[in-house]
């Protein structure tokens, strides 16, 4: 019999995690059995106390609560070491609480999924149903030195221009003349279902192995539990955590799987629009890309160490404490 385990961080998005929640109930699972685990993470507005409230009854869901807001990666890394050494799953399903999953045969496809390929994570197709843009697959390539000094510089700048307009007390973003035309190009393209203006990126309608898979919807299987105690790489507070599980899994040679097979609907930006204010404002801008700045200089760092993740990922595990349970 096959354990389900889903993986829900929250920051004071309690009402998308309850629809999420919701959308779990749904599924069929045929082979096994399905528990979901929430992450509190130190949200300080009540969201954990409602949470517990909300499921106090329900045996197959665990509510927890990280006292201090370690953002997305040790967050997810929290809950992902708490169900290992509770739960001993199969598959531990990492989704954003502001995923729904409105496939009811979902599990049923993973596991056949599973069977079939022997994956080590499995991305299904994250549809921003918002902005009309599949979000997943990213890549197939690893970003190089290089690459990567280059978007770095490019937002570095990008920083200090809206570091420059907080200082003028801007509340919203003062985008250019340049920057507005391409926005608009973009939602054009996307009403038309483009969902990039780049011919480039990888067909969301096709299976493809060893890519990059959107960080909103992972599906660790067992051949991934058993090998590492956390599931990402722990530093990025926010953003950019794609590229560092990438470089790793290819460094390892983990298989990793995405499937139009699987579908999943992303309200996408709930946590850093609370976090941060809401979209396009400046106060949200400089949280990302300080963040974004953050993750390229820890990726050329681990690009420049074959050994990076080895030591890095071990003593994370060793750092997981639980503040309470529902145990």
């Amino acid at each position: 019999m096959k354990k389900y385990v889903f993986l829900i961080l929250n920051y004071r998005t309690c009402d998308e995690t309850k629809k999420c929640i919701a959308s779990i109930d749904h599924l069929t699972c045929r082979d096994g059995e399905k528990t979901a685990v929430i992450v509190d993470n130190a949200s300080g507005d009540g969201s954990y106390e409602r949470l517990k409230k909300e499921y106090q009854n329900r045996s197959d869901i665990h509510v927890i609560l990280n006292e201090r807001n370690d953002g997305f990666s040790k967050g997810n890394n929290f809950g992902y070491t708490y169900i290992t050494e509770h739960l001993d799953p199969d598959f531990i399903l990492m989704i954003n609480s502001d995923i729904e999953i409105r496939q009811k045969d979902f599990l049923i496809k993973v596991s056949e999924l599973y069977e079939k390929s022997k994956f080590s994570v499995l991305g299904p197709d994250v549809y921003a149903f918002r902005m009309n843009l599949h979000q997943s697959p990213i890549k197939k390539h690893i970003r190089d030195i290089e690459e990567t000094r280059q978007e770095f510089e490019k937002e570095q700048n990008l920083l200090e221009l809206y570091r420059k307009q907080e200082k003028e007390n801007l509340v919203r973003v003062k985008d250019s003349r340049k920057d507005r035309m391409m926005e608009f190009l973009i939602r054009s393209g996307r009403k038309l279902g483009i969902d990039r203006l780049n011919w480039k990126k990888l067909p969301y309608w096709k299976e493809h192995e060893d890519v990059m898979l959107h960080g909103s919807a992972l599906i660790f299987s067992e051949l991934y539990i058993k090998k590492y105690s956390v599931c990402l790489y722990p530093m990025p507070f926010y953003y950019g955590e794609e590229d560092l599980m990438y470089l790793k899994c290819m460094r390892n040679q983990d298989k990793l799987l995405y499937s139009p097979k699987i579908k999943v609907y992303h309200s996408a930006g709930a946590s850093a629009t609370n976090a941060k204010g809401g979209l396009k404002t400046v106060k949200r801008e400089i949280f990302r890309y300080e963040n974004l700045t953050a993750t390229k200089e820890l990726y050329m760092e681990a690009f420049a160490d074959p050994h990076y993740f080895d030591v890095s990922m071990r003593e994370e595990g060793k750092e997981v404490r639980y503040a309470q349970t529902d145990q």
